[in-house]
């Protein structure tokens, strides 16, 4: 827009937009004037917003509008507007920014446009009241809410939306506020999404947050109005991710809508759960959640798949560590450091990245630490080791007077009250926290080495005083001792310490021993197996394994697991055992068997070992035999169990059994599983990781979806497994996973010099409907339907299934008739554009043997085509 624009309303009337000139200097105007010339500089102040203009300028052309609206009457003023409104109302969407100019103007300009007349300036005894004009222009908008046209009701909104923010320091009737709430209530279930967001922003403004008769719980009032009840409904079941987020956004915070707050940060969209965190961080105080809600909630957001979620998870903790005047202590006591010591953790760790506040240890007092106090020193500590060197001296304590404090504490431990536990479990996890911290500081210092090296040999001697202290002891030890060798060996010394107390009658002492003996060892790459004490450790492993505690025959179990995975004569012996357990024993502990299994086919069927000649060549079928039976197991997590590890050895190519990637599918597409979360989520992340990865795995999955559609459905759907299979969604899924474009970069290449993996289903589906394969009658339409979603380019291989659709002559449902005249139809284009386009060199074929005995007839009439089996 030029900076100077002229408009003559007559020969005496001059409006310019320039500065320093009031509106009446710039409107110099003859009271008879015609009305048309007034109308007509109306138009062009329209006009003008409308080419692009600044904030200040829309304000500038609002004020002449006025102005002329006083010389036109209210009548004339409201008729201008809606003349000039209805374009607007009728823009389609993505119009661009001139809409949002012109109804910013209209707003500005019905909000308290000059009156004259007295009869206006009585209807105005207060200057605050909304003026008549403005009523009756949004009346106009509200009626037009109601339209047929979506365009409009989206346009009227959003007009409203404009006007209302507009008119935020006017009085408005009660009646209207009702007027449009009730409206809007109607227009927040409109079937536009668009429309629904700018209606939930409207109920937000006539929504009064305040209600004196109701009560408060958590600083908040116990809001429950009808209006809240749409954001709730909204919120909760509406299936536009943009209405969820938007309703999350505007919906107050109250007693009766913090769960559904909660809730949503689990939503299934990333923007909705970034609202949902931005909104909580932003107007819930830590203090207004329960324990649990916080622990989930930090749990949950700190390991989102999103990074925005996580950043905006950090960001609320340290909004909430700004409530609590930056007192990182303070915080963490809401957090329960003792019981919940992991997420108090990632709390720390989550603040000291996100915030910018330089935090310190000064303010401890190491002689008097409480809970919260050693644990942020701990954390504290390995986050300036690991990010900022300069502040080391600053911050990090000595080896020496680690050992002080883990004296001084050990004292209290044995000096305090024997009634009074608490104390002791105070105690006990400061001193985890100070070995934690131990383990992460210089040892160069040999007098604080020495004196942590016979502190912890003391310590673990005496571990059934301290169970807490197991993990820390052995960072402890992995530290003092870089060597495996020579940590093996004392490590050694000090079980053997430990077994000269009898730890077989007592059992808290055996369980320590036990405990210990696996967080050390699951910290070793390899197990030394030929040492001397080995031996004599096994035996006491076995001895437990035959007691009667259930806990102690599973801490025996896994630390025989650790061996077996180390040595494969180990494995070979108490293999049978491990089988044995599987068969008998208690549910927890076939877990932890079957758990040991899997890992013993991934180690040694992956890499078979070399030095042994006896290693049999049946082992990876025999335990995956094994396997197969659990994966249709009643108990959950030994179902879980073993479709992860059936997923491990597929994905790496350890085996191409059709028939166990087929029950995976089933059990994905199974409605009893839904459930079974561990077994769900295992499975989503398998099937698209191990389709997406080779053309060969994509054809190995579109060969189980045939497997299923021509064997398994074929004897009926008698079996409850496959009754409650949805095929054709399991149909769906397979053209997803084996549709070329979602290949890897170096895969597709494969695919530009031969066909892709929908050539291949394309002639197989069809070759089995014609020959009869497929019987059942929710398998054959779930094949019509995957037809229709193929995306084929081989010439050749459309020009067969051209010849195999007009065979189908027992289809006479009518969905699969009309998937099938789909298919045809875009067949045809296929091969007419292939044919115009000359792309008669892809005339290879590739089939299955026994398909190729089934069209050997029809692919001898069909000159120039070579047939290649494939010999999956």
């Amino acid at each position: 827009m030029n900076n100077l624009h002229k408009s003559k309303i007559n020969n005496n009337i001059l409006i310019q937009e320039s500065a320093g000139h009031t509106v009446e200097e710039r409107l110099n105007y003859d009271k008879n004037v015609d009305c048309k010339k007034f109308l007509k500089a109306f138009t062009k102040q329209f006009e003008l917003v409308q080419e692009g203009c600044s904030e200040k300028k829309i304000r500038l052309s609002a004020q002449i509008l006025q102005h002329l609206g006083s010389l036109l009457g209210d009548d004339v003023f409201v008729t201008a507007l809606i003349s000039h409104s209805l374009p607007i109302l009728q823009a389609p969407s993505g119009s661009g920014s001139s809409i949002g100019r012109l109804m910013h103007l209209i707003a500005l300009t019905i909000v308290k446009p000059h009156t004259t007349t007295k009869e206006n300036a009585l209807k105005l005894s207060n200057e605050d009241d909304l003026n008549p004009s403005a009523v009756g222009f949004i009346t106009f908008c509200l009626k037009n809410t109601e339209s047929q046209s979506k365009q409009v009701r989206l346009r009227s909104c959003e007009l409203l939306n404009f006007i209302l923010q507009a008119c935020e320091d006017y009085e408005i009737s009660s009646y209207l506020f009702d007027t449009i709430a009730e409206i809007m209530m109607i227009r927040a279930y409109d079937k536009n999404p668009s429309i629904r967001i700018q209606a939930l922003k409207l109920l937000a403004r006539v929504q009064d947050p305040i209600d004196e008769n109701s009560g408060t719980c958590g600083g908040w009032n116990d809001l429950k109005n009808p209006i809240t009840e749409i954001f709730v409904n909204l919120v909760s079941s509406d299936n536009s991710p943009e209405v969820r987020k938007t309703a999350l956004e505007l919906m107050p915070p109250s007693v009766y809508t913090l769960p559904v707050f909660l809730r949503r940060c689990y939503d299934v969209k990333d923007v909705v759960r970034l609202a949902a965190f931005r909104t909580l961080g932003q107007r819930v105080a830590v203090s207004d959640l329960t324990r649990t809600a916080r622990l989930q909630l930090v749990k949950s957001g700190l390991s989102d798949r999103s990074s925005h979620v996580v950043a905006a998870c950090r960001q609320m903790l340290c909004n909430w560590l700004t409530h609590q005047n930056e007192c990182c202590l303070t915080l963490l006591h809401f957090f329960h450091v003792e019981s919940h010591e992991e997420v108090s953790v990632d709390v720390l760790k989550a603040i000291f990245v996100h915030s910018d506040q330089h935090f310190t240890i000064k303010n401890l007092k190491l002689d008097g630490l409480n809970s919260e106090g050693a644990l942020y020193w701990r954390v504290l500590c390995q986050h300036v080791l690991a990010t900022d060197s300069n502040r080391e001296i600053e911050v990090l304590p000595t080896l020496s007077d680690l050992c002080d404090l883990l004296l001084h504490y050990k004292a209290l431990f044995f000096h305090s009250d024997e009634s009074n536990t608490t104390t002791k479990q105070t105690i006990t996890f400061i001193m985890r926290q100070l070995l934690f911290l131990a383990s992460n500081l210089d040892a160069s210092d040999e007098v604080g080495r020495q004196r942590l090296t016979e502190e912890v040999e003391r310590l673990v001697v005496s571990l059934e005083t301290f169970p807490m202290l197991m993990e820390p002891l052995v960072r402890c030890i992995e530290r003092l001792h870089p060597s495996v060798t020579a940590r093996t060996s004392t490590f050694f010394q000090l079980l053997d310490q430990t077994a000269k107390g009898a730890p077989s009658s007592h059992p808290e002492k055996l369980r320590a021993f036990l405990e210990l003996s696996v967080y050390f060892f699951e910290g070793l790459a390899v197990i030394p197996t030929t040492e001397k004490p080995v031996a004599a450790y096994l035996e006491s492993i076995v001895l437990v394994l035959r007691s009667g505690d259930p806990e102690l025959r599973l801490l025996s179990l896994r630390n025989l697991g650790l061996y077996c995975l180390s040595d494969w004569l180990l494995s070979r012996q108490y293999l049978p055992w491990i089988k044995q357990i599987l068969e008998s024993d208690l549910r927890p502990i076939r877990v932890v068997a079957l758990k040991l299994l899997c890992d013993l086919v991934l180690k040694f069927a992956l890499q078979p070992p070399t030095p042994f000649d006896d290693f049999p060549d049946s082992f990876l079928n025999d335990q995956l035999a094994l396997l197969d039976k659990y994966l249709s197991s009643s108990e959950k997590e030994e179902q879980a169990v073993a479709v992860e590890g059936v997923a491990k050895v597929l994905i790496h190519s350890a085996s191409n059994s059709v028939d166990l990637l087929a029950k995976l599918l089933l059990l994905y597409f199974d409605s009893s599983t839904e459930g079974n979360t561990r077994l769900r989520q295992s499975l989503s992340v398998f099937f698209p990781v191990f389709a997406l990865s080779s053309l060969a795995n994509q054809e190995l999955v579109a060969r189980s979806f045939l497997y299923l559609l021509s064997s398994v459905f074929s004897v009926g759907s008698s079996r409850p497994i496959f009754s409650a299979v949805r095929i054709i969604d399991l149909a769906q899924y397979i053209v997803h996973l084996t549709h070329p474009s979602n290949l890897l970069p170096l895969e597709k290449k494969k695919t530009d010099e031969a066909s892709n993996c929908h050539d291949f289903v394309l002639i197989e589906l069809l070759s089995d409907l014609v020959a009869l394969k497929i019987s059942n009658y929710a398998a054959v339409k779930a094949s019509c339907k995957a037809l229709t979603l193929l995306q084929y380019c081989s010439a050749s291989h459309a020009r067969l299934a051209l010849q195999l659709v007009t065979r189908l002559q027992c289809l006479q449902d009518k969905a699969c008739s009309a998937y099938l005249l789909k298919f045809k139809t875009n067949l045809q284009l296929f091969v007419s554009n292939c044919t115009t386009q000359k792309n008669a060199n892809n005339l290879i074929i590739y089939v299955r043997a026994e398909t190729y005995e089934h069209l050997q007839p029809l692919l001898a009439g069909m000159s120039s085509i070579d047939v290649v089996l494939r010999g999956l």
